[in-house]
């Protein structure tokens, strides 16, 4: 990883490097949201009452290189939280310096000062640059155990 990398907690001035990031990511995964749900998602990551943190992958201390967004959930299969890694980018230019791996190393650290049991996320199986990375992690599928969900209209 590069000396030049840092990774830190959004703030209400980084909107513009943020929204970058996000869009670069809904293309990434080959979908759009409304605006209303950027504004949206903008809005609690910055609410210090909603539990969805955001951090950002500095480069150089002045470029925004990658984002990911985690929560904290009670879980009833163990005493501490359960950290869902909702969502990681790193912008394309960008990738292959050491962004993603500090932002997978700020997620644990921050899962573990949370007391967190386990830090779990869903990974599109054709997304291979994104698999290479959890791989060095030794996370991959446990078991037998497949996502089921159905979208609610809200």
């Amino acid at each position: 990883m590069s000396d030049k990398i840092s990774v830190r907690e959004v703030d209400e001035n980084d909107r513009a490097g943020w929204e970058l990031l996000w869009r670069g990511y809904q293309d990434h995964l080959r979908t759009k949201v409304p605006d209303t749900s950027v504004e949206d998602t903008w809005n609690k990551l910055i609410d210090p009452n909603v539990p969805l943190i955001g951090l950002v992958a500095m480069m150089d201390t002045f470029r925004m290189a990658g984002l990911a967004h985690i929560s904290f959930s009670p879980s009833s299969w163990s005493r501490g939280p359960l950290c869902h890694l909702q969502d990681l980018y790193v912008a394309r230019d960008l990738r292959g310096q050491g962004a993603g791996h500090a932002l997978m190393d700020e997620i644990f650290v921050t899962a573990d000062k949370r007391k967190s049991s386990q830090v779990f996320w869903h990974l599109n199986r054709s997304d291979f640059r994104a698999k290479l990375l959890f791989d060095e992690y030794n996370a991959g599928p446990e078991g037998q155990i497949v996502q089921v969900r159905r979208i609610l209209s809200r």
